[in-house]
């Protein structure tokens, strides 16, 4: 898919989930129906399916009337609300709209395109099972007591990337630049030399909370769960190197929900341009 296009390998991401869609829609070997007739309990409907990377029309953002109303896009994938991903080539931005006016005779035409991706062919071993240890190295056993039920995964040595820090005794480790540079948690950041300034940083960031008034206390709603918070500790030096400043930030633990259980929709309160020229 992303040959046959133009489209920056920062969009393969779109492609991947668009696949993911198509194979949950057409049927399998092991059974008579799809996937997505399995698990929703009935047919899907195939008629808003269009031809991944093609160009689109859509309806432009613009309040000026002397502007054109329609802006050409590239359709890059589908939106679980009912609406759909399109790639603004000339502003190098992705938004979602209901509808389009989609080229695709156009981009059935056109053929390849020059857009290259190196794939590289992995060779599992029919035999070989992969247990996963606590270090980062996966063991590779062999499994030899049936042939034909044998698990076929890849050998491969699987490592953590460097930015990501193991969890210590069950608390949340965040991303940090530096382990040197910052605690991962609370009792960390206290069995530290420097614990009263790391507490000092602590009730700075509580007084801010209170003095901005960032919570409003209520009841927890029946059947709900309340999120659990998290601190995240960091020495900033100033520009010859030296510690000057001890930062503790309180932070929710927003990853722990599951969307459309507890929550539809994310959004972030960003001023518009025009209503900071109207004030």
């Amino acid at each position: 898919m992303m040959c046959k296009t133009n489209l920056p390998h920062s969009l393969w991401s779109y492609a991947l989930m668009t696949a993911a869609r198509i194979i949950n829609l057409v049927p399998t070997k092991r059974v008579d129906k799809t996937p997505y007739e399995i698990w929703h309990g009935h047919k899907p409907n195939l008629s808003y399916l269009r031809v991944w990377g093609c160009d689109a029309y859509v309806t432009s953002d613009s309040d000026d009337k002397l502007d054109p109303r329609g802006e050409k896009v590239v359709f890059v994938g589908y939106c679980n609300k009912s609406g759909l991903y399109f790639y603004h080539p000339d502003a190098n931005i992705n938004s979602i709209k209901r509808r389009g006016h989609f080229l695709e005779k156009e981009a059935l035409d056109r053929g390849t395109g020059n857009n290259v991706v190196d794939l590289k062919e992995v060779r599992e071993s029919p035999t070989t099972a992969v247990e996963v240890g606590k270090s980062d190295a996966l063991e590779v056993v062999a499994n030899e007591s049936d042939e034909n039920t044998s698990i076929r995964r890849s050998s491969r040595t699987r490592k953590e990337p460097e930015r990501y820090l193991w969890n210590l005794e069950g608390a949340e480790v965040l991303v940090v630049a530096d382990s040197n540079d910052a605690h991962a948690n609370y009792k960390s950041a206290i069995s530290d030399p420097e614990s009263a300034k790391w507490l000092e940083a602590m009730n700075a960031e509580m007084q801010s909370m209170r003095d901005n008034k960032v919570w409003d206390l209520v009841e927890l709603p029946p059947d709900s769960r309340a999120i659990g918070s998290k601190w995240l500790f960091k020495r900033k030096p100033d520009m010859h190197g030296k510690i000057h400043t001890y930062k503790a930030r309180l932070l929710a633990k927003g990853y722990t929900q599951i969307e459309r259980i507890d929550y539809e929709e994310t959004f972030s309160p960003v001023a518009m341009i025009k209503s900071i020229r109207i004030l």
